[in-house]
């Protein structure tokens, strides 16, 4: 119960700061553009339930999105299946939601940029983190599950490591 716990609290503050808090910020002192434009409440509900989701599929596998205890298994079940890091993917959303509802482009380019920090973190941080802790099971997941969003296959440069070329037949 503690771990899980602190899973709620640690999502609830960060989500706070990364979705409510900066974002206000950046409105306030670029200044809002009046009322916001119902166009940005599909990313925004899309981003909030696949979180939730993601959340969910996590916490019932004994995982954490806290960095104050360690995972007690590799998580590969439900949206893990699917993509590596569904939560962050929810909070680009949410955020690109707010961009559009808002019309503002310094909301798109503070998405970009916590996009890129994101990205960056995942891949020296989590991934590597991922491979010390789990070893051979986690390479196994980090080469079958794209990273970020699953694409058709001509399209695997967006998040998903390409497998190694077999060298070439002789004749």
């Amino acid at each position: 119960m503690v771990p899980f716990f602190l899973s709620v609290v640690h999502s609830s503050l960060w989500s706070l700061v990364f979705l409510v808090l900066i974002p206000l910020i950046i409105l306030k002192v670029t200044g809002i553009p009046g009322d916001p434009s119902p166009i940005g409440a599909f990313p925004i509900i899309a981003g909030i339930l696949l979180s939730l989701r993601a959340f969910y599929d996590l916490s019932r596998k004994g995982g954490t999105t806290t960095v104050l205890r360690m995972s007690s298994g590799l998580v590969r079940e439900g949206l893990y299946s699917k993509t590596r890091n569904p939560i962050y993917i929810g909070v680009v959303l949410v955020l690109l939601g707010e961009s559009l509802a808002f019309s503002s482009p310094y909301l798109g380019l503070y998405t970009l940029l916590l996009w890129f920090t994101l990205h960056l973190w995942v891949v020296y941080v989590e991934e590597p983190l991922l491979v010390r802790r789990f070893g051979e099971e986690a390479l196994e997941y980090l080469g079958s599950v794209p990273r970020w969003v699953a694409f058709p296959r001509i399209w695997t440069c967006w998040g998903r490591r390409r497998k190694p070329r077999s060298s070439p037949r002789s004749p």
